[in-house]
């Protein structure tokens, strides 16, 4: 029987996961909603004349949530579903994405309706102090919403540049997989990297500041706030979510002239490349380095300024590299676990 393996990163400001994929040979097909979550309110006020939300109400120990794509329109004016906290995989809210995930994943799966495999990433900073919680959390068997059930008969939890690796790799030639190589993971909440000599990471080259688009979001929500005289959660949010809509943010009916306050966003930018060359250097002895992850766009400029004698790598959907890469990390780790038991041997899992 083939195994089915899925990947799935809950970030810190989308939750993207692989709704379906088979095999290496194939493009797996992507999907992300805004990683939120907000305490259920099932009152319609549509009157039936207007479109509902396209979301779905999971429980968490007897607690209803509201996730997936239209979540923002489910929260109120003050309403704060973000989560900056290290912990937060450990938490009820963590668990919420995830099985809105599993609910838009279900369709996909086979008649079993059962993930082999489930691949999963978190920050480097947090990854040794919180592997083993997602792997119990998320190794279960789970109710869903219209009376649906699906079972996680086996996790894996990787650091989230390791994905970004993964994805790079599939494409590469052999001089590339085993060269020393930097990638540079700009996330939401933390901006990571991870240094490999081929298939073996540098541990101590490698690290995690909490330095990623939140903080740039927030010095440049509390420079417009300042200005425009009004609430620095909302301009937040009205950042965020015109972002990840690649819209231009309008506050009070009118566009934010955003060059006015590009220089609070590039001090944030600033500090976090600056921990990265404190911990790697000018780049000397690295072969190639990458970029990927949903502040790419933001932080490349900055990257390139920092390591002037590098080809610099990306991507055309840096966003959903890490989970790509998961995926494909996890296909070859199950490829290799049927090969182990056809010849009789055991081999642990990425």
């Amino acid at each position: 029987m083939e195994k089915i393996v899925r990947a799935l990163d809950v970030g810190y400001g989308n939750v993207k996961f692989i709704r379906k994929h088979s095999s290496l040979d194939l493009v797996p097909v992507v999907d992300k909603f805004p990683s939120r979550a907000v305490i259920s309110n099932d009152t319609d006020i549509s009157g039936g004349m207007l479109s509902r939300r396209k979301t779905v109400h999971v429980e968490v120990e007897g607690r209803k949530y509201e996730v997936g794509y239209d979540v923002t329109l489910a929260q109120g004016t003050h309403d704060e579903t973000t989560s900056l906290e290290k912990n937060f995989c450990t938490t009820q809210p963590y668990l919420a994405r995830a099985l809105g995930a599993f609910y838009y994943m279900y369709d996909d799966l086979d008649e079993r309706k059962e993930i082999d495999l489930l691949v999963c990433g978190l920050p480097v900073s947090s990854y040794t102090t919180y592997r083993a919680d997602v792997q119990r959390i998320l190794t279960n068997e789970f109710r869903l919403p219209s009376g649906r059930h699906i079972k996680i008969n086996k996790v894996t939890v990787i650091p989230q540049p390791l994905g970004a690796y993964f994805y790079y790799l599939a494409k590469a030639n052999e001089e590339f997989k085993k060269g020393n190589n930097l990638v540079i993971d700009p996330g939401f909440f933390t901006f990571d990297w991870l240094v490999s000599k081929g298939m073996l990471p540098n541990t101590n080259r490698s690290g995690s500041v909490s330095r990623g688009m939140s903080a740039v979001l927030k010095a440049m929500a509390e420079s417009i706030a300042k200005k425009e005289k009004t609430d620095v959660s909302t301009v937040f949010k009205i950042l965020d979510d015109a972002i990840r809509d690649g819209v231009s943010p309008r506050l009070f009916g009118r566009e934010i002239d955003m060059d006015a306050h590009r220089d609070r966003a590039k001090a944030v930018i600033n500090e976090a490349i600056t921990q990265l060359i404190s911990n790697v250097g000018d780049g000397a002895d690295i072969d190639n380095i990458m970029v990927a992850g949903g502040g790419t766009d933001y932080y490349i400029d900055a990257i390139r300024e920092k390591f002037p004698r590098h080809n610099i790598l990306t991507c055309r959907d840096p966003v959903y590299a890490n989970v790509v890469g998961f995926q494909h990390a996890g296909i070859i780790a199950a490829s290799k676990l049927d090969q182990a038991k056809n010849n009789k041997s055991s081999l642990s899992l990425i």
